[in-house]
């Protein structure tokens, strides 16, 4: 049909359907050479994944790997990937274009290529050349399409890495990943990874840490490079670092300082990684936890949320410590208050003054330190008799969300002194509903 809407729509229909005549296939492949993109895109998807394809279709879809359009160029690539029937004269067709001049159809060519188990070396050889094509696009695409296969020789790891010092940063991230996590790297590639830790784009110094994180027999000069990254001045860098560090038995001391300075970092990421990194870790030394206990007192209300998440359910915390997040409960910050209650809530070693600090709470301005401390209180076996006569005095409050509090609060108890069970059912009265309907609840 001389429109092309038409032409597209007659193929729409035929794609997929497994009884279709010689005739009306050879018609399909004739629309591969249309003028139209739209319609020589329909007509490779129609043609794609059928079995029944003779050499001379196949061949016809491989042409389109130079198309000028590269949604075109895209649809021959994924009709092309994979398939196993693939006559050698077709990928000898498609190899050749490894070599083409137009950097899309070299690009094409490498992407149809890649994954395929069967590639004879000397197509392997073929596209490992295009390590040192001129353009970084092409560079790239070589890269991406030897990357992870076993068979690889030494000389085209070699090819690979070095990738790792190409001008183009996108390039040089591509030769990392490609090398990640294979266990047979010889010492100078981890060595060439390794100085990536300095490059000059952040996203390649990310990339390499990442691709070191994890790696048993990384030498300590490695790691006193990853750790350098940890005043980077980009933060998803210094956040990859800590994530690379964190969990390692055999960090020396000099690295866990740095990151417990990370606890003052200004970006929250950062912080939140540090905290998870030094969160539970048994071997921190006691300098480190006083180091860490001075932030409990610092003018940013973030270091101070940090630095009591840091230390939160350590057993061998001293009492000057416990102390120290004790007197957090008054913080002019709701969120410091907050996590001061959470950090104390669970923990048996608590003294009547701290429980007491924590009680104060249910009189606090913020909804949630109210339920941070009613969570932290409630069923407590061990609260003495003057922290629940405490809590108890605040059924008469004047602030409703504080009388409701102390119900929740004491919510439960067996325990309850009758005279404390009398001032819950005094609330049933009470001028608020909400009271009145939650000391119905906890009676």
């Amino acid at each position: 049909d001389k429109d092309r809407h038409v032409r597209q729509t007659a193929i729409k229909p035929l794609r997929g359907r497994a009884d279709l005549p010689e005739k009306l296939l050879e018609g399909i492949a004739a629309r591969l050479e249309d003028k139209d993109r739209h319609v020589r895109q329909t007509a490779i998807l129609a043609l794609q994944g059928r079995a029944d394809l003779p050499e001379k279709l196949l061949e016809g879809i491989a042409a389109r790997l130079e198309d000028k359009d590269r949604v075109v160029r895209q649809a021959a690539i994924e009709a092309l990937q994979g398939r196993a029937d693939l006559p050698e004269k077709v990928l000898e067709g498609m190899a050749a274009r490894l070599e083409h001049k137009d950097r899309d159809v070299r690009q094409a060519a490498i992407e149809a290529l890649r994954g395929r188990a069967d590639l004879p070396e000397k197509m392997l050889e073929g596209m490992a050349a295009r390590l040192e094509d001129e353009e970084w696009v092409v560079r790239q695409a070589a890269i991406e399409a030897l990357q992870g296969r076993a068979d690889l020789p030494e000389k085209l790891l070699e090819g690979i890495a070095a990738r790792l010092e190409d001008k183009d940063w996108a390039v040089r991230r591509e030769a990392i990943e490609a090398l990640r996590g294979r266990a047979d790297l010889p010492e100078k590639m981890l060595e060439g990874m390794a100085a990536r830790l300095e490059d000059e784009d952040w996203d390649v110094r990310q990339t390499a840490i990442e691709a070191l994180r994890g790696r048993a027999d990384l030498p300590e000069k490695m790691l006193e490079g990853i750790a350098a990254r940890l005043e980077d001045e980009d933060w998803d860098v210094r956040q990859a670092a800590i994530f690379a560090l964190q969990g390692r038995a055999d960090l020396p001391e000099k690295m866990l300082e740095g990151i417990a300075a990370r606890l003052e970092d200004k970006d929250r990421h950062v912080r939140r990684e540090a905290i998870e990194a030094l969160q539970g870790r048994a071997d921190l030394p006691e300098k480190m936890l006083e180091g860490m206990a001075a932030r409990l007192e610092h003018k940013d209300r973030d270091v101070r949320q940090v630095a009591i998440e840091a230390l939160r359910g350590r057993a061998d915390l001293p009492e000057k410590m416990l102390k120290g997040i004790a007197a957090r409960l008054e913080d002019k910050d709701w969120i410091v208050r907050l996590v001061a209650i959470e950090a104390l809530r669970g923990r048996a070693d608590l003294p009547e003054k701290m429980l007491e600090g924590i009680a104060a709470r249910l009189e606090d301005k913020d909804r949630h330190v109210r339920q941070a401390a009613i969570l932290a209180l409630r069923g407590r076996a061990d609260l003495p008799e003057k922290v629940l006569e405490g809590m108890a005095a605040r059924f008469e409050h004047k602030d409703r969300d504080v009388r409701q509090a102390a119900i929740f609060a004491l919510q439960g108890r067996a325990d309850l002194p009758e005279k404390m069970l009398e001032g819950m059912a005094a609330r049933l009265e009470d001028k608020d509903w909400i009271v009145r309907l939650v000391a119905i609840e906890a009676l």
